[in-house]
């Protein structure tokens, strides 16, 4: 439960820092988090919204490290435009 904690933790401080700071290294620490946090939320996993067999589904917790890069992605890809270039010069 610990580790699960921790991880969501370090998922939701890095998805924060991205967003402040839209750089690729800022992705990288993303992307650590993201895979600590799909490995360790078994404790924390909410209801199955898909089940792909007896064994295995797709539950509410396993959609917060998408959300979380796809939030990113789009933040530095704004970033990335010409006009966010030339507006922050």
């Amino acid at each position: 439960m610990l580790t699960a904690l921790l991880s969501l933790t370090a998922l939701t401080g890095t998805t924060a820092y991205a967003l402040v700071v839209p750089r690729r290294h800022a992705l990288g620490l993303l992307l650590a988090a993201s895979g600590a946090w799909l490995l360790a939320n078994g404790p924390l996993e909410g209801p199955i919204l898909w089940v792909l067999d007896s064994q295995h589904g797709l539950t509410t917790a396993d959609l917060l490290a998408p959300a979380a890069l796809g939030a990113v992605g789009l933040r530095l890809a704004a970033a990335r435009r010409p006009e966010a270039v030339r507006a922050r010069r």
